[in-house]
């Protein structure tokens, strides 16, 4: 079962099934992705995500504007979530490039 979806580049976004090793760069999304699927999905953060308690047991891959990206591709992740307002486009750009599943969001409503 694939899930597919169109993220805010317009881009689309398809993985083979439900996440299982997700690297976040963006706080909000790290806090989401613990709260709502575990924080064992997470397999890497930028040092800005702090929260939920026990975050600080996944490794770090640098921060929202300068990402190692060789540190992101060493942990194999699923998922790449990233946020347009907050990563540095040179970044986001590189880990699409390199052929990693990254996915841009910018949320405009809550509904």
């Amino acid at each position: 079962m694939s899930l597919v979806a169109v993220d805010a580049l317009g881009r689309r976004v398809e993985l083979p099934g439900p996440a299982r090793r997700v690297v976040s760069l963006v706080p909000s999304e790290t806090h989401s992705v613990a709260r709502l699927a575990g924080l064992d999905r997470l397999v890497g953060r930028t040092r800005y995500c702090v929260e939920p308690e026990g975050i600080e047991a996944v490794p770090v891959i640098g921060g929202t504007k300068d990402v190692d990206i060789e540190a992101v591709r060493a942990l194999e992740p699923d998922l790449i979530l990233a946020n347009q307002e907050e990563n540095a486009r040179k970044g986001v750009q590189a880990l699409i490039d390199a052929g990693l599943p990254v996915h841009v969001s910018f949320p405009k409503t809550v509904g």
